[in-house]
Formats: structure tokens, sequence, C-alpha cells
């Protein structure tokens, strides 16, 4: 084949010059603005969720499965969530990542909540208060947040939506569990204890899979490499998982519907293995 010569301008050239001047526009300064790409806060949380994810092997080496083990799992995969949520719904929805002080303030009254109440597993009883506080006003702040944030989302509004609701069943989950927490201290009745599988479908479900099947219903296709056109049905599973988590949580005392609400839930997951 004939070689075809060619030359690159060179730096002073008037077509570099213009070059330049596009790659220093005010898109490119906004994405090297750190108050808006600035990683920091994203990074931080995510390694307090480690630390937590460390704790929960070294409590599972020396108690085995106790809820002070698994609220240790449960304070990373909460951490992470809040940590990824800074990148994910950005990239996703075309809002701005918050500052990293926003990012950390909201995580840090989860965490401290964390641990109060895996304190409180180990035998600190005050720690069922401090914990059932921090937990439900953190909760609250972050869904808050989130919702101020997905609100202004101009892209996949569906997306924004289910992340609304996941958001609100993760002040559900926390509220309810505050609630078994103080009950456990003896601050409380007992009665709420019935309850507890309640608050393990909404964490499980409701907030935790509805979650993660709406952030997959985007990035699989994008990793796969897959050019499909969406059907109009398609996202039904996403909005199936939320419903079965909601659904089974509040009929947790009436088996019947719970099983139903568990067979939805089932339903979601094979329509959405299927798309």
């Amino acid at each position: 084949a004939r070689r075809i010569p060619y030359s690159l301008p060179n730096r002073s050239s008037p077509l570099r010059r213009r070059e330049r001047s596009k790659c220093n526009g005010p898109l490119t300064a906004r994405m090297i603005d750190p108050k808006v790409s600035d990683p920091v806060g994203t990074v931080g949380v995510l390694g307090i969720a480690l630390a937590f994810f460390a704790g929960a092997c070294i409590l599972f080496v020396a108690l085995g499965p106790s809820l002070a083990t698994l609220h240790a799992f449960a304070g990373f995969i909460v951490l992470a969530i809040v940590a990824a949520a800074n990148q994910l719904i950005p990239f996703l929805t075309g809002v701005s990542p918050a500052h990293p002080r926003v990012v950390l303030r909201s995580a840090a009254p989860l965490a401290l909540g964390f641990v109060a109440l895996i304190a409180a597993f180990l035998g600190a009883v005050p720690g069922f208060v401090i914990g059932a506080v921090l937990l439900s006003a953190g909760s609250i702040a972050w869904a808050a947040w989130t919702f101020t944030w997905v609100v202004r989302a101009p892209l996949e509004k569906s997306f924004g939506t289910t992340i609304m609701f996941s958001s609100a069943s993760f002040v559900a989950t926390a509220l309810l569990g505050s609630a078994l927490a103080l009950a456990l201290g003896g601050f409380s009745g007992s009665s709420i204890l019935g309850f507890a599988p309640a608050h393990a479908l909404l964490a499980i479900v409701a907030f935790g899979s509805a979650t993660i099947v709406a952030i997959a219903y985007r990035f699989v296709p994008m990793f796969a490499l897959a050019h499909t056109q969406e059907r109009k049905w398609q996202r039904l599973p996403q909005w199936l998982v939320l419903l079965g988590g909601v659904g089974g949580a509040a009929a947790v005392q009436h088996p019947l519907v719970l099983r139903m609400a568990l067979a939805i839930t089932f339903v979601a997951a094979a329509a959405a293995a299927n798309t």
C-alpha cells in the first residue's frame, strides 16, 4: 500500500492554538474544578467502609455469626453505597458530584452510628440509644440529600426515581432498626422485636437489592458492549424488587402475603436475568 505523508501542525500554528482554546474552555475548567470532580470524599468514605469490612472479618473469626458481626458487614455495605453513589449517580444522571466535605459529613453519623451499635452488641448498652439516634438522623439526612440531588438530574429519570424509593427504604430500615435497638437495650417494649424480619427484608431487598438492580440495568450493557434497544417493560424488575421488599416487610406478620411478596422478588430476579 502506498504511504500517504502527513504532518502535525506545530505548536504555534493557528490550528493548534484553536485546539488549545477548545480544550481550555469552560467545560474543561468545570471538569477539573475540585469542587465538582474531587474524589477525596468518595475515597475517604470508601476507606471507612473497608475498615468496617476488616472489623467484620475479625468479629466473624472471634465471635462467629453474631449481631455485632452482621452489623459490621452492614456498615461496610451502607458506607460503600454512600461512597459509590457520589460517583455513580452523577455519571448516570448528569448531575455534578458533591463536594468532598458534603460526602464525608453525610457519612459521618452513619459510621458513628454503626460503631455505637456494634459496641452495644458487644456489651456497651448505652450504644443502643446512641446508635439509634445517629443512624436515624444519618439515614434521613442522606436520603434528603439524595432526593434533592436526583430531582435536578437531567438524565435517567427512571433510574433516579428508583434510587429515591430505595433511599426511602433505607430510612425505613434505619428507623425500624432503631426501634429494635431500643427494645434490645431495654429502653422500650419488646413487642417490636417480632418485626426483625421486616428490618432484614427492607435492608437486603428494598434498599440493597433494588439499588444494585437499578445500577446494573445501566452498567451491565455498558460493560458488555451490548447495543440493544430498551423494551417497554424492560425496567419492570427493578420496581418488582422494591414491591417485593416493601410488601414483604409490611406483611411480615402474615405468612401467606409474605410468601407472595417473596415470590414477586423471585419473579423480578428471573426477569432481570432474562433481560
